[in-house]
């Protein structure tokens, strides 16, 4: 997509061959460069790698030269960077570049010391998508040179496409175990209302994204627990500004019943909960302030750990002399009651 990113460059005149190995659907993935190995150790090529798998011819002279190769990870991007001049004989020419990125990484590419640089006062969104150069075959070297970033970003949306559902073991949290015991004559009448919060949750460690700077949209998922079984987990569709979310849903519980003359009966509340672990694939839509949408390949996977709860509810249980009775209110599924 044109226009979609600005480059950066250092060196002399815009002579020779321009050539430009930028596209803005992919974050570069690794940069090539081959520098001199006798004399001014200045870059005289280069390719480029993206991480969709697609790559660069080489541009320039690699006869000779010494091949440097620069990786860089998915979502990492320039806080700093400084372009770098210097001659060749009687020509001014790009020799190298340095740069500092969001993961504290320092850059140090080419020929970059006691040199003539520019340190660009603007560095748009800061993600590398390339590089440019003006090539001069004749002396085998950058007339200009410089890396391509997309322009400045006005939001991004991060989806988190999850690698599998969770499969750690499900257990039952008990909120609420009375005995309420009749010696009277007369029925007992037992009024009970509780609020219960019940937490689903994701916790991971920021993307790199959601350090840019500006509005994010997550599309993540919520997991919960099956009422079919308490043994498998759901998955719904969750919208965020993060990519570590939580859930709360409050409920408000309320039995009425009577014990009879001469009966005990047991009331127990509980819920089921699961911690667990599973990753997540991040993939970046970006829109620039000037309009242009990408929509980049998704990035290696990430952990991120988690806790599922659910099917809340009640049963009541006659436990007069310790009797194996069926519960007054039977829960949603039979298996496992809790009872003495």
């Amino acid at each position: 997509m044109p226009g979609a990113w600005r480059y950066l460059t250092m060196g002399g005149e815009n002579e020779g061959e321009h050539v430009t190995a930028a596209i803005a659907a992919a974050p570069v993935s690794k940069i090539c460069s081959w520098e001199r190995s006798t004399g001014t150790k200045i870059i005289t090529a280069f390719n480029v790698a993206w991480a969709n798998g697609e790559e660069s011819a080489t541009y320039g002279d690699t006869h000779g030269a010494t091949k440097t190769v620069l990786e860089l990870r998915y979502g990492e991007f320039f806080k700093e960077v400084r372009l770098y001049s210097t001659m060749a004989g009687n020509t001014k020419c790009f020799s190298g570049w340095t740069g500092t990125t969001n993961m504290g990484r320092v850059v140090n590419i080419g020929y970059t010391k006691d040199l003539s640089y520019w340190t660009p006062p603007r560095l748009h969104s800061g993600l590398c998508v390339g590089f440019e150069a003006h090539i001069n075959e004749r002396e085998s070297l950058l007339n200009r040179g410089g890396i391509c970033l997309l322009e400045v970003l006005e939001h991004v949306v991060i989806k988190m496409n999850y690698v599998s559902l969770p499969n750690a073991e499900i257990n039952s949290v008990l909120v609420d175990d009375t005995i309420d015991e009749n010696d009277g004559e007369t029925p007992l009448e037992v009024h009970w209302t509780r609020t219960i919060e019940l937490i689903n949750e994701i916790s991971t460690l920021k993307t790199s994204a959601e350090e840019l700077g500006v509005t994010t949209t997550v599309l993540g998922k919520v997991f919960g627990i099956s009422s079919e079984d308490n043994t498998n987990y759901t998955d719904t569709n969750q919208t965020s500004n993060s990519t570590s979310y939580s859930v709360k849903s409050s409920t408000t519980l309320s039995r009425f019943y009577e014990v009879p003359p001469g009966r005990k009966y047991r009331r127990t509340t509980v819920y089921f909960q699961s911690t667990f672990k599973v990753q997540f694939r991040p993939q970046y839509t970006l829109t620039t302030r000037l309009g242009h949408t990408v929509q980049w390949p998704e990035g290696p996977a990430q952990d991120a750990f988690g806790v599922a709860s659910g099917n809340l509810h009640i049963r009541i249980s006659d436990i007069t002399n310790d009797a194996k009775v069926f519960p007054i209110d039977p829960p949603r599924y039979t298996e496992n009651p809790l009872m003495d």
